[in-house]
C-alpha cells in the first residue's frame, strides 16, 4: 500500500514500509485524535473511511513506517510476520461480529487471541467464542 503525492504540488513521495491493508466498515472504526497507533508489538493505522494498515514495530525505536526516501527493502522475522497476521484476522474477526475498532479493542482482542494459532482465528466457532470474549471484556 502505498501514498503517492506529486511534487509539482509541493508535496513528497510517503511510502508505507511491508504490512498488511484490511478494509472493514467505516462505522467500525472509532473517531479519536490519533489515527496512528503505536501498540506493544505492532503500529497500526486506523483511517476513519474504514482502511486499516498493520504494519510491524520498527527494532530500533524509531518509527519507519513512513518514510519520505525510501531505504532498500529490509527483510522481516517470521515473529513480525505472525503479529501482523494475527492483528489482520483480529481485524476481520471484529468487523464481521461488528465490533468497534480502537487501540484499547484490538490491545484486549490480541491478549484473548494468544490462546489460539493465528490460521484458527477465522474458523466460525473459534471467531464466536472470541467475539463474546472481547464484548464480555470490554463491557
Amino acid at each position: 500500500a502505498q501514498l503517492k503525492v506529486w511534487e509539482s504540488i509541493g508535496a513528497l513521495l510517503i511510502k508505507l514500509l511491508p504490512g498488511l491493508l484490511v478494509k472493514v466498515r467505516h462505522n467500525l472504526c472509532k473517531k479519536c485524535k490519533s489515527q496512528f497507533n503505536y501498540l506493544e508489538n505492532a503500529f497500526i493505522i486506523l483511517a476513519s473511511n474504514g482502511w486499516v494498515w498493520v504494519g510491524p514495530k520498527s527494532t530500533q525505536g524509531v518509527d519507519l513506517s513512513f518514510v519520505a526516501q525510501p531505504k532498500p527493502y529490509q527483510k522481516s522475522t517470521v515473529e513480525d510476520h505472525l503479529i501482523v497476521s494475527r492483528y489482520g484476522n483480529i481485524i476481520e474477526l471484529m468487523s464481521h461480529h461488528g465490533i468497534y475498532l480502537s487501540d484499547a479493542t484490538l490491545k484486549i482482542a490480541f491478549d484473548l487471541s494468544m490462546s489460539y494459532e493465528v490460521k484458527e482465528l477465522l474458523l466460525s466457532e473459534i471467531s464466536a467464542k472470541l467475539s463474546n470474549d472481547i464484548i464480555e471484556a470490554i463491557s
